[in-house]
């Protein structure tokens, strides 16, 4: 493998650490609906891969609702309200 740039090896682990913070953050309701199965956490890193442009910005997603109907997975942003 090529030796990596610096800048390309913090942003990997910068990435890597907003993620793991993602799922403590979200832990609680992640528990709640029973969405520690493969299915619910690739619907969870789908949701973070198209909400991308916050993630790296941020280091997180505001404003989400964590869900899980039947057998479906629900992940969305919701509006402020204020």
């Amino acid at each position: 493998m090529d030796n990596l740039n610096g800048d390309y090896i913090r942003g990997y682990t910068t990435a890597l650490i907003n993620v793991l913070n993602f799922f403590d953050d979200h832990s609680e309701a992640m528990k709640v609906n029973k969405m520690y199965n493969q299915n619910c956490v690739r619907a969870v890193l789908n949701f973070l891969l198209e909400n991308k442009e916050e993630m790296r910005e941020t280091g997180t997603i505001e404003d989400i609702v964590v869900s899980k109907e039947k057998n479906k997975v629900i992940i969305k942003k919701i509006g402020r309200y204020f």
